[in-house]
């Protein structure tokens, strides 16, 4: 892995839990996951929040380049966030039940 690739997966994975915007679209919403591709590419989720109906929009993927930190995380909004997600959770329906081994259904 090159160096610009570890200090940028570095750089996004301290954002996991912050309130990011992709300064392309503008979406904004909480960084819920990192990810590596092979090629070196680094992408970030964005959670946008869910409306008012509890219809919670998909998540947005975009290069973590694009990206700017709205509002850090702290003890306090990780908590709130903990919470949100845990709505989220149960709006969506997750987590999901474990699989089913190979060969069974």
């Amino acid at each position: 892995m090159s160096q610009d690739v570890k200090t940028a997966l570095d750089e996004a994975q301290g954002w996991l839990g912050c309130e990011i915007r992709d300064v392309v679209s503008g979406a904004r919403g909480i960084c819920t996951s990192v990810t590596l591709w092979l090629n070196g590419c680094v992408r970030v989720s964005i959670s946008p929040p869910c409306k008012k109906d509890d219809m919670c929009p998909d998540d947005i993927w975009v290069d973590w380049s694009q990206v700017v930190v709205e509002s850090w995380v702290t003890e306090v909004t990780a908590l709130i966030s903990h919470n949100a997600v845990q709505s989220r959770i149960a709006v969506v329906g997750g987590p999901a039940n474990d699989p089913p081994k190979v060969g069974q259904r």
